[in-house]
C-alpha cells in the first residue's frame, strides 16, 4: 500500500518532474511486452509500488498512468532512447574502467540497475530525489542542474573521466543557461563526454510552437509548465559554446 508520505510526494511534483512518471511507465510497459526493446525490471517494480498512490490522485496525468493510458509512440521512443543511452554509458565505462557516469535530471531513471554498475551517479531536483529515496532506496544528489554547487561534489567522486547524460532535460532549460552549463562542464572536466538529447529548434518557431504544445499537453498529458523552450538547428552549433568542445557523433530516429 502506498503510504501517505508517498502520496504527498506525488502531489507535490511539478509539471516538469511529472514527466519522469511518463518515462518510467513507458519503460515498464515496454519491459513487460512480449519482445521488449528494453528490459527494465526495476521500473516494473517501482510502477507497481506507485499505482495505489496514483489511483487516489486528482492529477489528470496520474489518473491516465494508473489506467495505463500511454501513448504507444512515446513508449517506443523512450525505450529506444534509454537503450541507446545505456549503450553509450556501457561503451564509456569499457573504455574508462575508472570513469563515472553522471545522470543529469535523472527523474525515476533506473539505469544503474540496468547497467548493474555503481559508477552511475544520479542528480535531480530535491522533490524528485525525495521520491526516489522512497521508491528506489538510493541517494542521488539533490540539486538544480543550473545550481553549480553539485559540480564539485561530482569532481570529488572520481579521479577518472566523466560522462554526463542528459536524457529528456535540455529542452526545458533556457538556451543561454544551457550554453553556460555545457561550457562550464567542458572547462571543469577536460576529456569528459556529454550525451544529450537535443530538441530541434525548428519546431520552436512561432508558426510551429502551438503544434508542439498541443502534442505535449493533449496527446502526452504533460502539464502546462512542461514546455520545450530550447533546441539546436544543427548539432554542430554546440561546438560554438566553448573552444574545447568537439561534436563526436549524432544519432536520430
Amino acid at each position: 500500500m502506498q503510504t501517505e508520505t508517498d502520496q504527498d510526494l506525488l502531489s507535490d511534483l511539478s509539471d516538469v518532474a511529472n514527466t519522469a512518471l511518463v518515462t518510467l511507465f513507458s519503460r515498464a510497459r515496454e519491459s513487460k511486452s512480449e519482445d521488449p526493446i528494453l528490459e527494465d525490471r526495476e521500473a516494473e517494480r517501482v510502477v507497481m509500488k506507485l499505482l495505489p498512490g496514483l489511483s487516489y490522485s486528482g492529477n489528470a496525468l496520474h489518473q491516465s498512468l494508473f489506467l495505463w493510458q500511454l501513448d504507444y509512440d512515446m513508449q517506443l521512443y523512450v525505450a529506444l532512447r534509454s537503450r541507446r543511452f545505456d549503450g553509450y554509458a556501457q561503451d564509456f565505462l569499457s573504455r574508462h574502467p575508472d570513469g563515472l557516469i553522471v545522470n543529469l535530471g535523472c527523474g525515476l531513471d533506473t539505469r544503474r540497475w540496468r547497467l548493474e554498475s555503481d559508477q552511475v551517479v544520479d542528480l535531480d531536483l530535491p522533490e524528485m530525489v525525495a521520491l526516489r529515496r522512497q521508491l528506489l532506496g538510493d541517494d542521488p544528489i539533490g540539486c538544480d542542474v543550473l545550481d553549480y554547487a553539485w559540480i564539485e561534489t561530482v569532481a570529488s567522486l572520481t579521479r577518472g573521466p566523466v560522462m554526463f547524460l542528459a536524457e529528456g532535460l535540455f529542452m526545458y532549460l533556457p538556451i543561454e543557461r544551457l550554453q553556460d552549463l555545457v561550457a562550464t562542464l567542458a572547462k571543469r572536466f577536460p576529456g569528459g563526454e556529454l550525451v544529450a538529447e537535443m530538441f530541434n529548434s525548428h519546431w520552436l518557431r512561432p508558426e510551429t510552437r502551438s503544434y508542439i504544445d498541443t502534442r505535449l499537453r493533449k496527446e502526452l498529458g504533460f502539464g502546462k509548465k512542461a514546455r520545450f523552450i530550447s533546441g539546436l538547428r544543427e548539432s554542430s552549433e554546440i561546438e560554438q559554446w566553448h573552444p574545447s568542445i568537439r561534436l563526436l557523433d549524432e544519432w536520430f530516429f
